[in-house]
């Protein structure tokens, strides 16, 4: 239309602004593509960071457990070398040994004494059910044959 006015100044200068907004917008089409590049590269880097964070997280965890527990197997090691328990065992197997001496003082009384009478019928009675019992079972096993 501007050519049709005799007015090719004013069309030159429109298609050199075209080409111009052409160049610019091919110039930015090339750095949007550059930018989205870096953005995916970045996004992969952090996602490998995060990976790396919680990996050493995890390891972190695994130290901070190790350590509680050889700072628990030291303790404990260090009451079982101490004197105070072997103090406190040696204690137990006084102690231990003073009752069984006073056990056997108490049986001691009952030796120089005889049996009663009600004793021995006592003790034969409990031998007579002791051998019923046992015929008994001896009998059924019979009839299960």
């Amino acid at each position: 239309m501007l050519c049709k006015k005799k007015r090719e100044d004013l069309a030159r200068a429109a298609l050199i602004e075209k080409q111009k907004v052409h160049d610019v917008l091919l110039a930015l089409k090339e750095e949007y593509n550059l930018v989205e590049e870096t953005i995916s590269k970045l996004s992969n880097e952090i996602a490998e960071l995060e990976t790396k964070l919680t990996e050493t997280r995890a390891r972190q965890q695994a130290l901070v457990i190790r350590r509680e527990a050889a700072g628990n197997r030291r303790d404990v090691r260090r009451q079982l070398d101490t004197r105070k328990t072997d103090e406190a065992l040696a204690k137990f197997e006084h102690y231990e040994r003073r009752i069984d001496e006073l056990e056997a003082e108490a049986d001691s009384y009952s030796l120089g004494q005889g049996k009663t009478l009600e004793n021995e019928f006592a003790d034969l009675q409990a031998q007579d059910d002791i051998e019923k019992e046992l015929e008994k079972m001896k009998s059924e096993l019979k009839d299960k044959d």
